[in-house]
């Protein structure tokens, strides 16, 4: 097997590993992730991940399916980024069809605890994922400061436009950081 091919399949099977187990949404996928691909593979350095975040929180989208996107690209090109891709969102498709087929078979009381039960699973999924997100970004009190009074402004504006001027404050805020 040839090292590109190696790796075309070390992406595949990686991929759809966390595409069968990354529960809790974009946020928690991106703590697995990190935890993937930065302290168990070593495919990326701590640096190179925060880098490759923050690009990904530029564009609109989910952001885990783009960083997810960017990892299979630098670990084995074009190809390796479709395989990414495709291993991390086959499994969440295939579940979702499943699930929306079997709502006709149970009742509509029966379907809406079953969705309720699994919305209360991915809170702490979610809140484990932003608390390590959050310790590993903000080492330092420039940072943390940063990242409060955005989400001060995120949490009190009551405007579309916030995010996106937070984005650019936040940008800003880390150029002068990363002089100083």
């Amino acid at each position: 097997m040839s090292g590109l091919h190696k790796r075309y399949t070390d992406v595949f099977k990686t991929f759809l590993t966390l595409g069968l187990t990354s529960f809790g949404g974009p946020v928690a996928h991106i703590a697995y992730f990190r935890k993937c691909f930065v302290e168990e593979k070593n495919w990326l350095t701590d640096t190179q991940f925060s880098q490759l975040l923050a690009l990904c929180h530029l564009l609109p989208g989910p952001s885990s399916s783009q960083l997810g996107f960017a990892i299979g690209l630098l670990r084995a090109n074009g190809i390796g980024a479709l395989l990414a891709f495709i291993a991390f969102t086959l499994p969440s498709a295939l579940f979702l069809i499943i699930f929306a087929y079997s709502l006709d078979t149970f009742s509509a009381d029966i379907s809406k605890k079953l969705v309720h039960g699994l919305s209360l699973i991915a809170v702490p999924v979610v809140l484990d994922a932003v608390i390590k997100m959050a310790r590993q970004l903000t080492p330092d009190w420039q940072r943390l400061t940063i990242a409060v009074l955005s989400l001060s402004a995120i949490l009190f504006i009551n405007s579309t436009y916030v995010i996106f001027f937070v984005i650019i404050i936040g940008a800003i805020g880390g150029l002068f950081l990363s002089t100083g």
